[in-house]
């Protein structure tokens, strides 16, 4: 994990269980996500075949099965916030809220300092 999620951690004074659990979540998307990002890719090659022969209809059809990844791959990520949260208390979502609200609401200059 980066190291946002371990200040992350460390404000939300997670357990190293919890910790674990949510490693293993993320780890778990990380390898539906290269999954998905080979099998656009491969789509990406057969998109190009297609364009070579003027085949418009399959050009279409296979801009839509990307289209489709990649929706899969935006969807991933929601599931991922949702399973994360749904394993912290109430008391850690709430300090888990207001960590994002200050840390998204500073300007990026002082962020980096």
């Amino acid at each position: 994990m980066g190291m946002k999620f371990l200040m992350i951690a460390d404000k939300l004074e997670l357990s190293d269980e919890l910790k674990a659990e949510i490693v293993k979540i993320h780890e778990n998307n990380r390898k539906k996500i290269i999954r998905i990002k080979a099998d656009i890719e491969i789509l990406r090659i057969d998109k190009k075949a297609a364009m070579r022969v003027h085949d418009f209809k399959l050009q279409k059809k296979i801009n839509e099965q990307i289209s489709a990844k990649n929706l899969k791959m935006k969807n991933n990520r929601v599931e991922v916030h949702e399973q994360v949260w749904n394993k912290l208390s109430k008391e850690q979502q709430e300090k888990a809220d207001k960590f994002m609200r200050e840390h998204h609401s500073r300007p990026m200059q002082k962020r980096c300092q």
